[in-house]
This record gives structure tokens, C-alpha cells and sequence, in this order.
């Protein structure tokens, strides 16, 4: 079961569990500085700032004094996430990191007052009661209430608990998504132990151990200010997770993950991440993601392009969102998005059956992917680039598919790829071919626009509209 320490404000209590319910135990009372902001980072091991000195973070060990580093400004509130010690500034958050010492600076722009962890990041509230999401890699987003914000309560479910006008809970992750669909039926502060079990606060009742069909109440802790702090159930790995080796003086660094690796080792390993666009081939994020697996995309000053990588990724994230709610029945991952060679930003370039139905991509060069904002082959006066309309690269028909980043085709050449890229094709003559006589053959180019062209339903051919003034 999860282990569980209350701070007073003088002394540090630690719960145990005796007959499956938690006591004090009054031996292991630790004492601390008066009025300390405290965070637990380990059984029997806790992170300090004092009252009087809130711009030095301590280390305590069995009350011994372990470790000191100096932060940028006054802290205000300490918690301990994924490895790392937050410490709540006035409109920021410092992050440090055990293994190498340093201390990152989120700025968010809003006067602090309250801060909770969530999974990737964490939720917090300003001083006009107005609630935040932040994401690692997102950054900042407002979430949106009926009603106003109390307090947050606690972490539960990989979500943080916010109380409303003093009376509902609603639940909210570090997206910004929110859901009350959780059964949770408290609203009071809260550290949860093991499944539904939780230990809760108030200043009136006191300290509380809560399942699903008792509540059982600790003495000793009524009319009193406290802290309700959780040891980490995982330590540290001491060992690189990419060469597995040992860490040795400060040389190693910690991710947003909790995952720790040399400082060399996720730089040699990142420095890999834009490979793809020497190759022209589809924007990848292989390199982008933690090594060990998780999923977690790298933001790290030792990752120089992870900065790069993660805005990339933020922009598909955006424009794949828009595309699919046009095309349902497909998902963020069933589409492939290539890097533009003049604007450098990303642009939807196919979906992903396409590249696998050849076992890869057909060779091209990065010079060959432009994306429609830079490609002034023809541009609308009415519609800009939104709508030209290509004739397929191996036919004379109007291209209906974009595949590979750089080809537009026709639905029969585009059905052929399972087997074999088509061989571009003479006109079929001015019978059957639905584009003026001696258009160009061989490769694609633009028709015109697809809003202001026009259809002759009596032979279903396309042809220009006449010139207009």
C-alpha cells in the first residue's frame, strides 16, 4: 500500500497500516522547520523550503540534511512528479532535477495560488479563481467551468480533482479535458492509497480513511493545518535506460516521463530526429519520443531538437484534428504529413496505406515537397490555393488523390500502387480525354479551380470557363 506522511507544520507522521486500516505512528515523527513547504520523494525522504528562506531547496534525509540548492525565486508550494521536484513561484513553476541539479523555469503567466500534478504535465489555478491546464509539450490552455473553482483536491485517476461552488468535483487532465463521471464523492482535500481507498482532510473533522463502504476517522489531527504528502511507489532507475550504464557525478538528466538517461545519450539519440527530411520521406517522430518506450515525446535542453520536433508535432496534431472531422472513420495516425522545402512547416501529404502498399515511398527529392500555400503553379484570384484541381500524374483524368507528398492521381492510377506504380500514359484523344486538346502529358500540373470551373453534364467533360473581366 502506498505510504502516506502528514506534516503539521512541525512534524512530519507517518501512516501505517495495521489490521488494513492507517494509524499513526507516533515514533516515526519527524521534525521539521515551522511553517516548511514539504514534498516526499521517497520513504523517509523529503524536499524543504523553509519559511524563512524560500528560495533554498533542501534534501532531507532521516532528518538529516542532505542536499541544498539555491532556486531562482521564492517558492510558495512543493510536489514531487515523475522524478523531478516542482516548486510553485509566483507565475511559474521551478522544475528540478535530482540527477543533474538543474532548475527549469515554466512560466505561465498568471499569478499561481494553487498547482496539482496530472500525468503529463499539470493543473493549476490563478489568483482570479480561473483554472489552467499546462501539457509538457502543448503548454497552456484555460478549461472552461460552470461555475467557480474552490479548490483542487487532489490527483486521482491520472486527473486532478477540482472542487465547484464548494459542492461538485469535476475532474481535469493536463489537456484541459474535463470529466465528472467519476464516482468520488468528497470535497475535501484527499491522497489516494490503494484503489478506491483514500485518506482525507479537513480542518474540521480532521484526518479520515475512506473506501467504498466505510470512513473511519484518525485522531489527533482535528483544528489543525496539514499536509497530506505520498512517497513515490517507484524510485529512480541509476542506470542510463539507452547504454545501462551508471550515472556518475551529475551526468545524467531526467525527462518529463521519469526517465532517466546521460546527457550524451539522449543527445547522440534526438540528434536523429529530422533525419526524414533529407530523405523527403513523411514526418516521423521515432526519434522524438522517449527511448524507453513510453511514448512520451522528449522536451529537454540536451534534445536541441526536440524544440523543433514537438511544434511539428503540435501543428499535425491541429490540422489532422480538422481533417478528420471531414473525413470520419479515420484517426490521426492513418494520415502522413511531409515538411514543405520553402515554408518549413508541415502539410497533409497522403494517408498511410498508400506508403505501405509498396513496402515505402517512391524515391523523391526534399525539393519536390511543396506545400499549396508555396506552390504558385496557379493560384485563384477568387480562392487562392485551397481548390486547384490537378490532372492525375500517370493520365489525362482530374486527380481525386494525394499521396507521397508530391503526387496527385486519378482514383484507377491511384488503386494500381498495391501492385506497381503506373507508367505514365499518352492521351487517350480528344474522344475520350475530358482536357483541352494539346494539353501536356507526362507528370502533373494544375486544371484550374475547382469552384469556379465548369461541368457539361451532357458529356461529363471538364473544360475552362470563359475569360472573365
Amino acid at each position: 500500500m502506498t505510504t502516506v506522511y502528514v506534516f503539521d507544520g512541525l512534524s512530519l507522521h507517518k501512516l501505517t497500516t495495521e489490521g488494513g486500516f492507517p494509524q499513526l505512528n507516533p515514533e516515526s515523527a519527524t521534525s521539521l522547520p515551522p511553517g516548511s513547504f514539504v514534498a516526499c520523494s521517497g520513504i523517509g525522504e523529503f524536499y524543504v523550503v523553509e519559511k524563512d528562506s524560500q528560495k533554498v531547496l533542501r534534501l532531507y534525509r532521516q532528518s538529516l540534511t542532505c542536499g541544498e540548492w539555491t532556486l531562482p525565486g521564492p517558492v510558495h508550494q512543493l510536489f514531487v512528479h515523475m522524478h523531478k521536484v516542482y516548486c510553485r513561484g509566483d507565475d511559474c513553476v521551478y522544475v528540478f532535477d535530482p540527477l543533474c541539479a538543474d532548475v527549469e523555469t515554466l512560466w505561465l503567466g498568471h499569478k499561481v495560488t494553487e498547482v496539482e500534478a496530472a500525468c503529463h504535465g499539470f493543473v493549476f489555478v490563478d489568483d482570479k479563481k480561473e483554472l489552467y491546464a499546462f501539457h509538457f509539450n502543448q503548454g497552456t490552455r484555460k478549461v472552461d467551468l460552470k461555475g467557480h473553482v474552490t479548490k483542487l483536491l487532489g490527483r486521482y485517476n491520472h486527473s486532478v480533482a477540482v472542487l465547484i461552488d464548494d459542492a461538485k468535483v469535476v475532474f481535469v487532465n493536463e489537456k484541459g479535458d474535463t470529466r465528472d463521471d467519476f464516482i468520488l464523492e468528497i470535497t475535501v482535500p484527499f491522497v489516494v492509497l490503494e484503489g478506491d481507498a483514500l485518506v482525507t482532510f479537513s480542518k474540521e473533522c480532521g484526518l479520515s480513511f475512506r473506501t467504498n463502504d466505510s470512513c473511519v476517522a484518525l485522531e489527533g489531527f482535528s483544528n489543525k493545518d496539514v499536509q497530506l504528502l505520498v512517497a513515490p511507489s517507484a524510485q529512480c532507475a541509476d542506470t542510463c535506460s539507452i547504454c545501462f550504464c551508471e550515472f556518475e557525478g551529475e551526468g545524467g538528466i531526467t525527462l518529463d516521463c521519469g526517465h532517466p538517461f546521460h546527457r550524451e545519450c539522449i543527445a547522440e539519440f534526438s540528434s536523429r530526429a529530422n533525419s526524414f527530411i533529407e530523405k523527403g520521406e513523411h514526418i516521423v517522430f521515432t526519434y522524438s519520443v522517449c527511448p524507453s518506450g513510453c511514448g512520451s515525446h522528449i522536451r529537454h535542453a540536451a534534445a536541441p531538437l526536440s524544440t523543433y520536433m514537438n511544434r511539428l508535432y503540435r501543428e499535425i496534431h491541429e490540422d489532422a484534428m480538422r481533417l478528420l472531422r471531414e473525413v470520419p472513420g479515420k484517426a490521426v495516425e492513418d494520415l502522413l504529413y511531409y515538411v514543405c522545402s520553402r515554408c518549413g512547416k508541415p502539410f497533409f501529404g497522403g494517408e498511410r496505406w498508400c506508403s505501405r502498399s509498396l513496402n515505402g515511398e517512391p524515391p523523391k527529392k526534399p525539393c519536390e515537397l511543396i506545400c499549396s500555400n508555396c506552390n504558385n503553379d496557379f493560384v485563384c484570384p477568387t480562392h487562392g490555393h485551397h481548390f486547384v484541381l490537378y490532372k492525375c500524374r500517370y493520365c489525362c483524368n482530374p486527380a481525386t488523390r494525394f499521396s507521397f507528398g508530391n503526387r496527385h492521381m486519378c482514383e484507377d492510377c491511384h488503386g494500381q500502387w498495391e501492385n506497381v506504380e503506373p507508367d505514365p500514359g499518352s492521351c487517350r484523344g480528344a474522344e475520350e480525354c475530358c482536357l483541352p486538346a494539346g494539353h501536356p502529358t507526362g507528370g502533373s500540373y494544375p486544371i484550374g479551380c475547382m469552384l469556379c470551373m465548369c461541368f457539361d453534364k451532357m458529356s461529363n467533360k471538364l473544360f475552362y470557363p470563359e475569360q472573365r473581366s
